[in-house]
């Protein structure tokens, strides 16, 4: 069942964002998700590819499947181990939302992870009242939370099935960069980059070895590292004074700008209007469709639990929007989350808003950002 959604009409956005995209100079762009969340394919010649949507392609119209109903038989005398099977379907269609291929293959690790956690012997002393309500449930995972099984019982007792993202993680293996590709990288990234709107700066050659100048107080820290691409659309930066090093996503704008994170959750996700598209969105999934130019969403929890009610909207600003509450703390048994989800339309793709951006020096200074 299709949550309820904003009326406002995503045409007017999309002309806000094309004058937008315009004004700043963007040029068509391609992201791949390498380590994060769902990921295109790239050409293995090219490792970073421009797309070759624009913003307006976005307002087309598509189709949006309801999900399958759900039904379930009488409660048996004994229903954990049935319960378990029924966990499974949910799973799966989780799963098959998600996008991931071969989900069967996923079926012996879910019930090795059941059984692992003891969850038929810890399911065997609920009261039956609560083992009948996650049975009623429409979908078992999502009774879990809403029929408050792990409020009152204490961390070795609760009933927490498999978290998601371990199985939703495979989706983004890749194979890994010939050097050839690397270094094509590395030569897009070489040159000096300023933080829009702030003072850190990147400096960095063809090889990837530069420094990364941030303000400190009155003075400006400057720091060497070394940058290096594990996936067309991933940079690990080194430092080089202590060797330790973060990966984050990094989605190219296209030759003059990027932006870049070394939170995780955060990256730019492809938006194809004619189909159906998997949001990261931190501890959840957003499965976005379009109907008559209108957004149709609903999200999927961290266990894999059904979140209805996903209010979702483009507004006039360039934005993406998604409200939702879930429908409750899966692992505490405490109460639902509130959650505003925001991603900047940029091109054929929504990015995370508080991924940075950041843009060749040259264009940050004419038009009178701040520098070190």
């Amino acid at each position: 069942m299709h949550a309820p959604v904003s009326t406002r009409r995503p045409s007017r956005l999309f002309g806000h964002a094309t004058l937008l995209l315009v004004a700043l100079s963007l040029v068509p762009l391609g992201c791949q998700r390498a380590s994060d969340g769902p990921a295109a394919s790239a050409p293995a010649s090219e490792p970073a590819p421009e797309g070759s949507g624009t913003a307006s392609a976005l307002a087309a119209e598509a189709p949006t499947e309801e999900p399958a109903p759900v039904t379930r038989g009488p409660m048996p005398d004994n229903p954990c181990e049935a319960l378990v099977d029924l966990m499974w379907d949910d799973y799966r269609r989780a799963l098959e939302e998600l996008q991931l291929e071969n989900v069967e293959a996923f079926r012996e690790r879910f019930f090795a992870d059941m059984q692992r956690t003891e969850f038929v012997a810890r399911c065997q002393t609920l009261d039956p009242a609560l083992q009948a309500c996650v049975w009623g449930s429409s979908n078992v995972l999502t009774g879990i939370a809403t029929c408050g099984v792990n409020s009152d019982r204490e961390f070795p007792e609760r009933l927490p099935p498999p978290t998601l993202s371990f199985y939703a993680r495979a989706r983004d293996h890749h194979p890994p960069l010939s050097q050839p590709q690397v270094q094509q990288l590395l030569q897009r990234i070489a040159g000096t980059w300023q933080r829009e709107g702030g003072s850190e700066r990147w400096t960095f050659d063809a090889n990837g070895t530069g420094t990364i100048a941030r303000p400190r107080g009155t003075e400006t820290q400057v720091t060497p590292y070394q940058l290096t691409f594990e996936q067309p659309y991933s940079v690990r930066r080194t430092n080089v004074e202590n060797n330790r090093g973060q990966t984050g996503p990094l989605f190219w704008d296209g030759d003059d700008a990027f932006f870049a994170s070394l939170n995780t959750a955060f990256s730019a996700y492809p938006f194809d209007a004619s189909a159906a598209n998997v949001i990261d969105a931190e501890s959840e999934w957003l499965l976005v469709s379009m109907r008559d130019d209108t957004p149709m969403c609903r999200a999927i929890g961290p266990f894999g639990e059904e979140i209805e009610d996903v209010v979702c909207a483009f507004d006039g600003e360039g934005m993406f929007e998604a409200t939702y509450t879930t429908p409750g703390d899966i692992r505490g048994g405490g109460p639902g989350v509130e959650r505003q989800r925001r991603y900047r339309v940029v091109g054929d793709h929504l990015v995370h808003q508080h991924m940075t951006r950041y843009v060749r020096a040259e264009a940050s200074e004419g038009s009178g950002a701040a520098t070190p």
